[in-house]
């Protein structure tokens, strides 16, 4: 049959067991010129050298997510300096910063600032976007304003997962390991021909581990396990030798009790004072120490997140340009009652979240060739998301400060976001050494939110009468934007090796919509879109016939409108609002340096340095415990001239891998 498009074809490779941690990477990344194998990248919707790409871009390669035993999404942060990972008690407490932005709100209606495709289909919510990553073939992380070419706008930046593809081949793996708190991972997939014009491939990965953090109530279990799952498949059919058609399907599954790690409140005022004298009354001890390794907690939190994608992909030669057709659906149910918050007494009962997404999207896309003075990649896309979503929360005021009654929540909302776009980049190719590069983007976006806030069993809950924690109304709004993001690119290659880079972007994420408690306060529940604006300049390059290779930028993003959360309190009990926190600036270096050191080491090291501060925010959410004298007045405080959480000021990774070839073993295979 005719040779099928595939990232790779591989020669047929026997399968492979592996214990614990003791993968190792395959040695076709070093040659026998020991240059440094150049990463093939999709930045710009062309397969491309990541060399050639005039962003600031870093990947890692599947093969060496594997070999550091990191298949989650956050352990991308260990790997990736510039990237940091926020934990919480359920996926939707979740998010990744790039260079020190990252959504500041967990309203189910703002979408991430850092955005996340898998094998080109947007997932914009922020409780998929932390399973594990199964069967991949590389990791793009994009730095800065993204959307002129993918799918939805993405504010500070993008992370691209791209998956293994099927293979001309027959291909077969399994790999297993463990580890301590009785973890184990496995994996396995098969790929190959599976008759003339047909290829498939099907992968299929676990993880399960019990808690670490040791709960000290008898009848609680201990925090951060984990029941993960993971299938995909693919069939690649070529009817005709113009034509591929690739058919996706991916089910994610993650299912834990006490997932997230014990809440820092606990060792700050006033908790940190009361802790001796109610884990006393209620026949414990003082189990929460600095390190925050153990605590007292009777109610298990609860958290279950499933989706499914499903996708067609097609690409059309016709002649010597490429048509592109991307179609998918997505589901997600997203299940999260967070109830412990590492105090010893009964404070939330209940906290039950429970919402389904539905996800519609058509992207098409027309590639020009490279040989022109002008290329260029053009396209439109459609998206529609629904999600409903209902929440219960009760708040025993009774059991934590002896009143007699409680307080409790309900919420019944739904969503739709419906966006319009056409968007480009074209590149003129001034001449051999220089290039000029324009992209735009055209989003026009109708949101709508229904939502009704009222609190659970008015007359009794728990034994004991109820007052709403929040302010009962009713929300039914909508709205319409209509904005165009752009990008401007000069390259100049300087030497054969060598290219400079500058660019300037203005990005674009839509509305957010407050789907919290605080929607009927009075304000409106939609907030303005988030705009960033991203001057950048750098360089790539290779030295010494390719065994060493460098690239550095430099970079200055303004956010005007930043989307975060605020809070008031209303019934003494903490209630979240949602608004634009002003202007926000985030600036510093990037750099990574690769080395092949003979035939077989190979060493490679990143580092970044990041300035990001609040330059206008005021009305930002007092943490627990906050006195007036630290600043919390009216319970808000004014963190403008501060730095942004989750943003180190320097952060760096070193990587060094030797390979053996077997036949210098003293046994033979």
């Amino acid at each position: 049959m005719g040779k099928m498009r595939t990232p790779e074809s591989h020669s047929g490779r026997m399968g492979f067991l592996v214990l614990a941690a003791a993968l190792l990477c395959p040695a076709s990344a070093l040659s026998a010129e020991s240059a440094i194998e150049e990463i093939v990248v999709t930045a710009q919707k062309r397969a491309q050298s990541i060399q050639d790409v005039p962003l600031s871009v870093t990947a890692i390669s599947g093969d060496r997510l594997d070999a550091l035993q990191r298949n989650e999404i956050a352990d991308l942060a260990k790997t990736l300096p510039g990237l940091t990972y926020k934990g919480g008690a359920t996926d939707n407490g979740r998010s990744l910063q790039i260079r020190g932005i990252g959504t500041a709100s967990f309203s189910r209606g703002v979408e991430q600032s850092v955005g996340m495709t898998i094998d080109g289909v947007v997932s914009p919510a922020l409780a998929t976007n932390f399973l594990d990553m199964a069967d991949v073939e590389r990791v793009e992380v994009l730095r800065g304003p993204q959307g002129m070419l993918f799918g939805k706008n993405a504010s500070a930046g993008m992370v691209n997962i791209v998956t293994k593809a099927p293979t001309e081949e027959l291909e077969w793996g399994i790999r297993a390991g463990f580890g301590e708190e009785n973890e184990q991972k496995y994996a396995g997939y098969l790929s190959g021909p599976l008759g003339e014009n047909v290829l498939g491939r099907i992968s299929v990965s676990s993880s399960t581990r019990d808690g670490f953090i040791e709960n000290t109530h008898p009848e609680g279990n201990d925090y951060n396990d984990r029941d993960e799952l993971n299938l995909s498949a693919k069939l690649l059919f070529r009817p005709i030798d113009t034509l591929d058609v690739l058919l996706s399907y991916k089910h994610f599954k993650r299912g834990n009790l006490n997932g997230g790690a014990v809440i820092p409140d606990a060792l700050n005022p006033p908790f940190s004072l009361l802790y001796p004298i109610l884990a006393a009354a209620q026949g414990g001890t003082l189990p929460v120490e600095p390190e925050a390794d153990r605590f007292f907690q009777w109610r298990d939190s609860e958290a279950e997140t499933e989706q499914n994608i499903y996708s067609v992909q097609l690409d059309y030669d016709i002649g010597e340009y490429t048509l592109t057709s991307i179609t998918s659906f997505t589901n997600a149910d997203i299940l999260g009652n967070a109830r412990g918050f590492g105090i010893p007494v009964d404070l939330i009962p209940l906290n039950l979240s429970q919402g389904e997404r539905d996800q519609w999207t058509q992207e098409i896309r027309l590639q020009s060739p490279l040989d022109q003075t002008v290329t260029y990649v053009a396209g439109l896309y459609y998206y529609r998301n629904e999600l409903n979503r209902t929440f219960s929360r009760v708040i025993n005021l009774n059991g934590f400060v002896g009143l007699p009654f409680n307080q409790s929540l309900a919420i019944d909302a739904g969503l739709v976001n419906e966006s319009f776009a056409g968007f480009g980049q074209a590149t003129w190719h001034v001449n051999d050494r220089v290039r000029l590069s324009l992209g735009a983007r055209y989003t026009d976006e109708d949101i709508a939110i229904e939502q009704t806030v009222g609190f659970i069993n008015p007359d009794q809950v728990f034994g004991l009468p109820a007052i709403p924690e929040a302010r009962p109304g009713m929300v039914d709004e909508s709205t319409n934007e209509s904005k165009v993001s752009w990008r401007i690119i000069g390259e100049y290659d300087a030497a054969e090796d060598v290219m400079l880079f500058a660019n300037v972007a203005r990005g674009y994420k839509g509305p957010g919509v407050n789907m919290l408690s605080s929607a009927p306060l009075g304000d409106s529940a939609i907030v303005k879109p988030e705009i960033p604006t991203n001057y950048e300049v750098g360089m790539k390059s290779r030295w010494l016939d390719g065994r060493l290779q460098l690239n550095v930028s430099a970079f200055l993003t303004d956010f005007k409108d930043f989307q975060a959360s605020q809070s008031v309190i209303v019934n003494l009990a903490p209630v979240f609002l949602l608004g634009n926190a002003g202007k926000l600036e985030t600036k510093g270096i990037e750099a990574e340096l690769s080395a092949t050191l003979g035939e077989n080491l190979l060493v490679s090291m990143s580092v970044a340095q990041i300035d990001a501060t609040y330059e206008d925010y005021t009305g930002a959410a007092c943490y627990g415990g906050q006195t007036a004298a630290q600043g919390c007045v009216d319970n808000v405080q004014d963190l403008s001239g501060e730095d942004l959480p989750y943003s180190p000021d320097l952060s760096f990774s070193l990587f060094a891998r030797y390979d053996l070839p077997l036949d210098s073993l003293p046994v033979k295979a």
